[in-house]
């Protein structure tokens, strides 16, 4: 009986030691797996599109939409362009489009050159042509500088920029609401200015290093003035927004 007893004790501590190791084992793996995503947002996804200038993020479920309705080729690749935007969770207020913006997409749109946002330890940055992204403060010292995790650079100190890795750098010196809008984009010693109306977001003129220049037009409404008409200076080109009531 006893060396019954003695021999099935033998049996349980090798049962017990080999099933530590095969959960250890398991656990180790698992964590190599978790360390590849980066908590609280997939990292390597990428957004489904089923139609052009359409994009799903499969994480939010966000539907953005962006329409280039003018490019004027620059110099070194610094192309002016106007991208009109829309994103399913953007806010209905302070849009030059307005709440009663119609077209066959609905609300939400928006023209801006692109523009940048303070929250806490995060800078939520925006591009012209919707792109969104969110630089992170890397210590906790007085540092002002923060970065995306594909290196973008965002520097908040004296006029906030952005810096690119392609060596695009965004000035935003514009203050309005929550906001910091751009006001210069420069590469390769070429540059855009941004100009906008007086305590407004809404964009006045824009020139670019070539001298071309695109003026924006609005109506005056209740709230807030109403995007109408984009032309180009000396030019007989014009772009009209309508509006209808609803």
């Amino acid at each position: 009986m006893r060396f019954y007893f003695a021999r099935s004790m033998r049996f349980f501590v090798f049962l017990l030691i080999f099933m530590m190791f095969f959960v250890s084992s398991a656990i180790s793996i698992l964590a190599d797996d978790i360390e590849e995503v980066d908590p609280g947002q997939i990292t390597f996804r990428e957004q489904i599109s089923e139609i052009q200038n359409e994009k799903i993020d499969p994480y939010t479920g966000e539907l953005s939409l962006s329409y280039t309705d003018l490019t004027l080729p620059g110099k070194g690749g610094l192309d002016l362009a106007i991208v009109r935007t829309y994103q399913a969770n953007r806010k209905l207020d302070q849009m030059p489009l307005g709440l009663r913006w119609d077209t066959p997409l609905g609300l939400r749109w928006d023209i801006h050159m692109g523009r940048i946002m303070r929250n806490g330890f995060y800078v939520n940055i925006e591009l012209h042509d919707g792109t969104k992204n969110t630089a992170v403060k890397v210590d906790t010292s007085n540092s002002k500088s923060y970065y995306t995790k594909d290196f973008w650079k965002v520097d908040l100190s004296n006029v906030p920029f952005l810096q690119l890795p392609d060596g695009t750098k965004i000035e935003f010196n514009h203050a309005y609401l929550k906001y910091w809008y751009a006001t210069k984009i420069s590469k390769n010693g070429n540059e855009i200015s941004i100009t906008y109306k007086n305590n407004s977001r809404d964009i006045d003129y824009i020139i670019d290093t070539l001298g071309h220049q695109i003026h924006f037009e609005y109506a005056p409404m209740p709230v807030y003035p109403k995007l109408t008409t984009i032309y180009c200076f000396n030019s007989d080109f014009r772009i009209a927004y309508n509006r209808h009531s609803r």
